[in-house]
């Protein structure tokens, strides 16, 4: 279930990030022609263009933040609880629990809780770094760069391209 919600808030954020780079490119959009909207009286038809733009991306937002929330959640109560739980039924069976056991035991929690802990931060950060790239790239695509301000450098030199 766990592995279920970290691939369900990966995919929300990505396609949260992918939202909030629609709204943006509606928002550069109407600046770039903001003369033509106010001279045609256009205003509230690109507002409200906006405004959905921007009811899309709080949606995947909210069902973004509820994931993590969910996560967080059983992440944190899963884990004392299952501790708990053993703890009851290895006392019932009569068994008796030393310090070195009960030490090793703690400590074996802690780590699983720990990495459990450690999962979604990971993903979110690959998501978020995956999105930069398809960013860098779209822009490094674009028509508007000039490629003959880019000079390729002389091995010598520590960069990769030069202005």
């Amino acid at each position: 279930m766990i592995a279920f919600l970290y691939r369900a808030w990966s995919l929300y954020e990505e396609k949260w990030m992918e939202a909030t780079d629609n709204r943006l490119q509606v928002i550069k959009n109407v600046f770039d022609n903001i003369r033509f909207i106010k001279q045609n009286a256009m205003e509230n038809i690109y507002a409200k263009i906006v405004s959905d733009q921007r009811s899309k991306e709080s949606g995947f937002m909210l069902i973004n933040c509820l994931i993590g929330i969910t996560m967080d959640l059983l992440t944190s109560v899963l884990d004392p609880a299952s501790v708990v739980v053993f703890m009851l039924f290895y006392f019932k069976s009569g068994e008796e629990l030393d310090i070195a056991n009960a030490t090793i035991l703690l400590r074996i929690c802690y780590i699983l809780h720990d990495a459990f802990h450690w999962v979604p931060a990971c993903i979110t950060d690959f998501a978020d770094l995956k999105i930069g790239i398809k960013r860098l790239s779209k822009f490094l695509r674009s028509e508007e760069i000039d490629l003959k301000n880019f000079e390729t450098p002389d091995e010598s030199s520590p960069y990769a391209i030069e202005i």
